[in-house]
């Protein structure tokens, strides 16, 4: 396996345009999350807590005091980031999952679960003319967190996340993936039937080699990584043993 460069990053700090000699194909990413929560035992859900921290860091960041924020999630772990997010955002952000909520399952049912406990006003909907209404209504102040589609993705984009793709890339609105644009092949960079335009990119423990090949250049815009609290001699060891 090919020498990672330099040390390695904070665990939990934000780091802009990282080398692309850290990326790691989305197989070797599930097994470092397998790795940090069966190896580790760091449970799931305190690494998706660390992951939207650094999401809502850099939201945060990029907005001005008048932006608004529409968080759109979807049915897995790429979705309970962006719904962990809106815990940390609201008042300023607005959430939707696309998909019915009685069907989430493991830690994004749980961040659903606490939103609604919060009363956080978590919304659901596979209305898509209404979402293109919403998304046609903001402004280029505004920012649209795609958090649909994670690294597990691997057939073509189907209705309806594939108008509601068409429907951000179409928006006035600013782009930020969560972790990888939807739609985006991981591995490759290839395009699944539709892929989010993003202006920005925060990715979680690793970039992906799809990043930086096909048409991911074009997606991604500009990559920040985050550690999601994998202490850095455990990710020397997970890459020195080939993962």
């Amino acid at each position: 396996m090919q020498k990672q460069p330099g040390p390695l990053p904070n665990p939990l700090s934000l780091h802009p345009d990282p080398d692309p000699a850290w990326a790691l194909p989305p197989d070797k990413v599930r097994d470092l999350d397998r790795f940090a929560i069966q190896e580790l035992g760091i449970p799931g859900p305190v690494l998706m807590e660390n992951a939207s921290k650094a999401l809502a860091t850099l939201v945060e960041r990029e907005i001005s005091p008048s932006s608004r924020v529409l968080i759109l999630a979807g049915k897995g772990n790429n979705g309970g980031d962006g719904m962990a997010a809106h815990r940390h955002l609201h008042p300023r952000s607005r959430l939707f999952l696309l998909g019915d909520p009685a069907r989430l399952s493991g830690d994004a049912a749980l961040q659903w679960s606490i939103l609604q406990k919060a009363g956080l006003g978590p919304e659901w909907t596979r209305d898509i003319p209404r979402l293109e209404a919403i998304l046609g209504s903001l402004t280029p102040d505004d920012l649209v967190v795609d958090a649909l589609f994670g690294t597990g993705l691997s057939r073509p984009v189907g209705p309806p996340y594939a108008e509601a793709i068409d429907s951000i890339n179409s928006c006035p609105a600013r782009v930020l993936a969560v972790d990888l644009p939807s739609g985006l092949d991981a591995w490759k960079g290839n395009i699944l039937g539709r892929a989010v335009s993003a202006d920005w990119t925060v990715t979680f423990a690793a970039p992906k080699t799809g990043f930086y090949c096909g048409e991911g250049p074009r997606h991604c815009g500009r990559i920040y990584l985050a550690g999601i609290g994998i202490p850095a001699a455990a990710l020397n060891d997970f890459l020195a043993r080939g993962g």
